[in-house]
């Protein structure tokens, strides 16, 4: 069985850089399932979806959340609501999704102009864009290139390649050169890449 997106998403987080982030499954009352939370332990159990929204809003450097979804055993992103600043209008989204069966995933609002670049990754193409999230790659004029290629390209400029959730050739995956936040920015030397969005894929 095809592991869900939040899933690999923690799984990416043990190794990687990524943006903070919470899921929540479509049960009643948001269940918990994942989080990658600064100053937690990873995989952090909140009280309820409340407190959880609640202190990522607050720890994240811009001060706004994203919300994305996903139905599970599909490839493909649900409803992505971006730059919320409010924690009742995330809980209101997260509601919304819940009631349309969707997995939702709540992440911090990175900094799409720091000279990174994010895209996704699905049998063999890559798709990237500077300046955006992975959903560029569903408006016209992003680059496509196979998968060797755009390793070769992004290891050139940025002198190290991301990190995959998975073998992209198997399947979808996102990655982002994204670095991460100041405080757990790593040394220029370790060339560590920041993962999915990081991923906003998941990751934005």
């Amino acid at each position: 069985m095809v592991p869900l997106k939040d899933e690999m998403l923690s799984r990416l987080a043990r190794k990687a850089n990524v943006a903070q982030f919470v899921s929540f499954g479509p049960g009643p009352g948001l269940p918990q399932r994942h989080s990658c939370v600064r100053g937690h332990p990873p995989g952090h159990r909140f009280t309820d979806a409340a407190e959880a929204v609640g202190v990522l809003l607050a720890l994240a450097g811009s001060g706004s959340v994203n919300v994305r979804s996903f139905a599970a055993g599909s490839p493909k992103g649900g409803p992505f609501t971006y730059g919320l600043t409010r924690r009742d209008d995330v809980l209101a989204t997260l509601a919304a999704r819940a009631g349309d069966c969707l997995h939702a995933i709540v992440n911090e609002t990175l900094d799409v102009d720091d000279g990174g670049v994010s895209g996704v990754a699905l049998g063999g193409l890559v798709e990237f864009a500077p300046g955006d999230t992975p959903r560029s790659v569903e408006r016209p004029g992003t680059v496509a290139l196979a998968l060797d290629h755009a390793m070769a390209l992004l290891g050139a400029v940025y002198g190290f390649t991301p990190t995959w959730s998975r073998p992209p050739a198997n399947g979808w995956s996102s990655a982002s050169t994204r670095s991460p936040p100041a405080s757990a920015r790593p040394t220029p030397s370790s060339g560590r890449p920041s993962g999915s969005g990081r991923p906003r894929s998941p990751s934005r």
